[in-house]
């Protein structure tokens, strides 16, 4: 890794050391130290790189919301189903 970050510094190019996600971004101290440490950077490719970093978090607890959203769609689908079948059910027996 160190290796790594000495041939990025060769080309003026910046390594940040990511501890994870922070539960608690403030995002305009985050952009300037961004844009501070970068000497490329400029606020859209801050705003990029951003949404890309959330998109990389949020996106595989979006993905089993997404999953769950389905099967309980696929159970609804099934009761309502169910209820149908007993409904026509009890009207059968009403009409003997």
């Amino acid at each position: 890794m160190s290796e790594l970050r000495q041939r990025l510094a060769a080309l003026g190019r910046y390594v940040a050391f990511s501890p994870g996600p922070n539960p608690h971004p403030n995002v305009e101290e985050e952009l300037r130290r961004w844009l501070a440490a970068d000497p490329y950077a400029d606020a859209a490719a801050g705003f990029r790189a951003g949404w890309t970093r959330s998109a990389s978090v949020v996106g595989p607890r979006l993905h089993d919301w997404e999953a769950r959203f389905a099967r309980a769609r696929r159970d609804n689908a099934g009761l309502r189903s169910h209820m149908n079948a007993l409904l026509a059910e009890i009207q059968r027996l009403q009409d003997r």
